[in-house]
């Protein structure tokens, strides 16, 4: 309960110095007036391109889960899914992924080392997905700058890295136990007892053929979401190449794992214009753009989780939460 004190405190006192800065950097006024003239055609095809995003999502999360728990609907992990958008949007540090795990033990029977592996594999495909599409529209995009050129190599590496450290604790022996001696002379008896135990299921996750399955889905919804940012960007009358706006969901998505805040509240925006003034963008429709696309990113899952929740009972979800680490 402490720990996730301190963390809600910093995750709040981060979006509050991200909208400190915004207020000092932009005029709201000019803002508002840009987001009331948006076209409305243009908003609605990137929600829609955003709703076939999070079906892309759900059918990666129901194949990453049958891969190590067969024969479970897609309606089954669904609500799990749904579940862990609710809560990432009221709670930082990604706690939602805990309730996921949470759910799907309490709604499906499923071990919670089987969940934890199971999100852990579908982190890792989102990372990778992202990275891949990232890395080829910076390759071959244009000239970004060093700032954002960081921003998409070290948010690609980091994804590369654990992909290839979550297929060595799976395959090769000799790392599986280095980790697992490592963990006990920290102290961590339970944690090298969770390595030892979940490396069956990951093996079974990340066999050739599911691996291509959940990064080729991974792409899917980031191109999918992609087109949000470009569709949005259009509605403001902001002239932007799909290319750019990959780059910019790209600098938002990565950055966002090191500024987590309730909902993103802040710095989804601050990330925002960052990248589009990198990119030779007024603040004014950088903002504009932040703003429209936080919301339809948060509203949607939120609703999702909503339903959920109402569905699931009150004193299920409320057990469910107590149980969970």
């Amino acid at each position: 309960m402490i720990k996730r004190a301190i963390q809600t405190v910093i995750a709040a006192g981060i979006a509050l110095l991200c909208i400190v800065w915004i207020i000092a950097q932009v005029k709201l006024s000019e803002c508002l007036i840009i987001i009331h003239h948006a076209d409305l055609t243009w908003l609605a095809l990137g929600t829609l391109g955003f709703g076939f995003s999070l079906a892309a999502r759900a059918i990666r999360w129901h194949r990453v889960v049958s891969s190590t728990t067969p024969n479970l609907s897609l309606a089954t992990t669904l609500k799990p899914l749904s579940l862990g958008y609710l809560v990432n949007n009221f709670l930082p540090g990604k706690l939602g992924e805990i309730v996921k795990a949470g759910a799907l033990n309490r709604l499906a029977g499923v071990p919670w080392i089987t969940s934890l592996v199971a999100i852990l594999i579908d982190r890792i495909s989102d990372g990778i997905g992202l990275a891949s599409l990232v890395m080829v529209t910076w390759m071959v995009g244009p000239t970004v700058g060093a700032l954002l050129s960081g921003i998409v190599l070290s948010g690609s590496a980091l994804f590369v890295g654990l992909a290839i450290l979550a297929i060595a604790v799976a395959r090769i022996e000799w790392v599986a136990g280095m980790f697992t001696r490592l963990l006990r002379r920290l102290g961590q008896e339970s944690r090298s007892k969770l390595l030892v135990n979940g490396r069956h299921q990951l093996r079974m996750a990340t066999t050739p053929r599911s691996s291509l399955e959940t990064v080729g889905l991974s792409i899917c919804n980031w191109l999918l979401e992609g087109s949000l940012f470009w569709c949005v960007a259009a509605a403001v009358a902001i002239p932007m190449s799909f290319s750019t706006a990959i780059m910019v969901m790209g600098v938002v998505s990565f950055g966002g794992i090191i500024l987590s805040t309730p909902a993103g509240i802040g710095s989804h925006e601050f990330l925002v214009i960052t990248a589009m003034y990198a990119l030779g963008y007024s603040p004014e429709h950088s903002l504009a753009l932040g703003m429209i696309t936080h919301l339809i990113l948060v509203i949607p899952p939120a609703l999702m989780g909503l339903v959920s929740a109402i569905t699931m009972g009150t004193s299920n979800f409320k057990g469910m939460l107590a149980t969970t680490p």
